[in-house]
């Protein structure tokens, strides 16, 4: 987080200033639109393979007019590597061109880098920010793991906790929704018989960094879910080594099951 604004509005933020629909819905698959308006369409195809990824940026031109001097510049991410194909300088109407990214994940983060789009258009300079779906979970994998084993994790991550309490979007929580959210869309594993209360739900995953090893306590990304069925209410309680880690992964939870 932090910087200034950027100079248009941008593509990964809603008007309240929280995270877009389509950053959202793009948490919880790899390919889809990133950005549209009038003039210009965003799409992005991603694949992960453990701290590795590609990601492709698909930039469509829906005007009437070529876009000149078309150019990306992504803000900082200390924690990813990131190597960049060229991109062509001119979008014809009704062309579409690609930009590739590779990806590696070298430490665990928080927010992902946002792309900024400059071109010149039929109406003058313009400029898009779009916060990149490049979210930690995509570097996670399940850990499937027993009850012995998770609280003893969770304890080594005494103070290096984020909580949000919301209310629920469906009360009580159903399975399918923990699972579609935090299994199908976070790569995380929720394990069954952890929690004494079946209302509940515990989730474990890892990360993959460069150089790190596969499923070890640092790695660990845990999280608790706690339902109150009468009142609708949910508290979402995440530890791991890294306090934006954990952040990232309640603020997408709660943006997922939480009412709007």
């Amino acid at each position: 987080g932090g910087g200034g604004a950027p100079a248009a509005p941008a593509g990964g933020a809603a008007a309240g200033g929280g995270p877009s629909p389509q950053w959202l819905a793009l948490c919880m698959r790899n390919d889809g639109v990133l950005f549209e308006d009038a003039t210009l369409q965003i799409g992005v195809k991603m694949e992960f393979n453990g701290h590795q990824g590609r990601m492709a940026l698909f930039f469509g031109n829906k005007g009437q007019f070529p876009l000149q001097q078309l150019a990306t510049v992504l803000s900082p991410c200390p924690q990813l590597a990131i190597q960049v194909s060229p991109l062509p300088s001119t979008l014809q109407p009704r062309q579409q061109l690609s930009q590739n990214f590779l990806i590696e994940c070298n430490a665990p983060f928080g927010d992902g880098p946002q792309v900024k789009v400059s071109f010149m258009g039929g109406s003058g300079p313009a400029q898009i920010v779009a916060r990149l779906p490049l979210n930690p979970s995509k570097f996670f994998a399940p850990l499937v793991t027993d009850g012995g084993d998770f609280f003893r994790r969770w304890k080594l991550f005494e103070g290096k906790e984020l909580q949000k309490i919301f209310k629920l979007k469906t009360a009580p929580l159903a399975e399918p929704e923990v699972e579609r959210v935090c299994a199908g869309g976070m790569k995380m594993a929720v394990l069954r018989g952890v929690d004494p209360n079946t209302a509940n739900y515990v989730v474990a995953g890892w990360m993959a960094v460069k150089g790190g090893a596969p499923q070890s306590d640092t790695a660990s990304v845990l999280m608790r879910l706690e339902v109150n069925a009468a009142a609708g209410m949910c508290r979402a309680s995440v530890r791991a080594s890294d306090a934006g880690l954990a952040t990232a992964v309640a603020q997408i939870v709660q943006s997922h099951l939480a009412a709007p």
